[in-house]
């Protein structure tokens, strides 16, 4: 963690308890702010998984590049997983 700080790693779309528990000022918020920052780490993740998702679909003769699928779907895939882990922890930290 010696080059970045809990801002940084919301930023790049960090979201994970586990991980964010890692960095010292983590322990020092109270569980609602906890949320919020675990909340604003889901938003950003989730546009860097649009944009992803956008620039495959976007790439010059798309339906031509059926090896672009495969990233397609994974991008898919990861925004529901990322919707259920939202979800799961909006229970987990609800009323905290």
């Amino acid at each position: 963690m010696s080059k970045y700080n809990l801002d940084d790693a919301i930023k790049l779309g960090e979201y994970n308890p586990e991980f964010l528990k890692k960095y010292e000022e983590w322990a020092e918020l109270s569980p609602h702010m906890q949320f919020e920052f675990i909340r604003q780490g889901i938003n950003n993740r989730r546009l860097h998984l649009r944009r992803e998702y956008a620039a495959i679909v976007n790439q010059p003769d798309f339906s031509m590049k059926p090896h672009l699928k495969e990233g397609l779907n994974k991008s898919t895939q990861a925004q529901k997983e990322l919707l259920a882990e939202e979800e799961r922890l909006q229970g987990e930290y609800a009323g905290k």
